[in-house]
């Protein structure tokens, strides 16, 4: 394992930084009192870090180019994840402090504690298990992905995209600017007025803020019911999608299988000979 300690003199404070970029994988199973930085200014090096039982960082842990970042259960607090261009960081478990996202970066949550989540520049999320214990934000075309986990609330900027089909969201679904939100599932309401499926709009057209709250309940694809208040500001959008098929499909469906089956069982048609 190399590992490359460099001292910076910024002014009159001194940073220091441990820094992985050898293209290697390294498991991490004590705490690293500095920042850490991996693969920065080393595209295509691929470095991984994987912070096991044990592991942590009592500053930062900051992944660049394309770099890959690991936590797994038993890794120890880490206070903040920063990933930058095509890197990639994946949560198994353990406790993180706060997750940024940047430029492009990937990052996919499947347990553990996390208590801050912030996404820019086209990066994304994948949302599937854990909790976070403060509101999601995205901002500049990033996108999320939502289907379990529990999470306080969210707040959508610019144009983002989240696509919430399961979980837990407590509190309030917050939207501004050109963001679209896509919640999968069915039986929709709104202040307990069904709605069929399609897109639900701001009233006044201006910063969420100002709205007037709305109430969504219903259900969402994997089953988990929602109740949720729910903001939407300037031209953003709350999209209803049917994840259940509808009555006709199935009915043609059915059709379909039963004359697969009559013709099937059916015997073969008897053949008539001439002869002269």
């Amino acid at each position: 394992m190399r590992t490359l300690l460099i001292l910076l003199l910024l002014t009159s404070n001194c940073f220091s930084a441990v820094i992985f970029s050898d293209g290697l994988t390294h498991n991490i199973s004590s705490i690293i009192n500095d920042t850490v930085e991996v693969d920065i200014g080393f595209p295509g090096v691929h470095t991984t870090l994987n912070f096991i039982t044990g592991g942590g960082s009592a500053y930062s842990v900051r992944g660049y180019e394309n770099s890959e970042l690991n936590f797994y259960d038993g890794a120890l607090q880490t206070t903040a994840i920063y990933t930058h261009g095509s890197a990639i960081a994946t949560v198994f478990g353990g406790r993180v402090g706060a997750i940024y996202g940047n430029g492009g970066s990937n990052v996919t949550i499947l347990d553990g504690s996390t208590s801050w989540l912030e996404f820019f520049d086209n990066s994304s999320l994948l949302f599937m298990g854990g909790e976070t214990r403060n509101p999601l934000r995205v901002f500049n075309s990033s996108s999320v992905e939502i289907s379990g986990g529990a999470l306080t609330r969210f707040v959508t900027y610019d144009n983002s995209s989240i696509l919430w089909s399961g979980g837990n969201i407590m509190g309030s679904l917050d939207l501004d600017d050109l963001s679209v939100v896509e919640i999968s599932g069915y039986d929709f309401a709104v202040d307990g007025v069904a709605v069929g499926f399609g897109d639900i709009t701001s009233v006044l057209e201006i910063d969420h803020m100002s709205e007037t709250p709305r109430q969504l309940t219903g259900f969402l694809a994997n089953g988990d019911p929602i109740d949720n208040q729910f903001r939407i500001g300037d031209r953003a959008v709350i999209r209803l999608t049917n994840s259940i098929p509808e009555p006709s499909r199935i009915i043609l469906t059915l059709i379909g299988l039963l004359a697969t089956t009559f013709n099937r069982r059916r015997p073969p048609p008897r053949r008539s000979f001439f002869y002269l």
